[in-house]
């Protein structure tokens, strides 16, 4: 699985041959969870609360180029500062 970042224990991940809606994947402890990229909404999976937040909040911050990855289907490494 490509990772794009890392941060806190917290990989996130892309893969390409997906379904819809954009999202990415989320491992952490163990769990994983699938947040969408549009909405910025978990839509499956469980992970801890205090790093679903973050997870969310990353995802807003880097809506743009994670919709770009998407389309484009191109992994780029993204550099998250906590």
């Amino acid at each position: 699985m490509p990772i794009i970042c890392e941060f806190l224990g917290v990989q996130v991940c892309m893969y390409f041959k997906e379904h819809n809606p954009p999202h990415i994947h989320v491992r952490c402890s163990g769990k994983m969870a699938s947040i969408n990229i549009e909405t910025c909404e978990i839509m499956h999976g469980d992970i801890a609360k205090n790093r679903a937040k973050l997870v969310l909040e990353f995802v807003h911050c880097y809506q743009d180029q994670l919709m770009d990855m998407w389309i484009k289907k191109e992994i780029r490494k993204i550099n998250y500062d906590i």
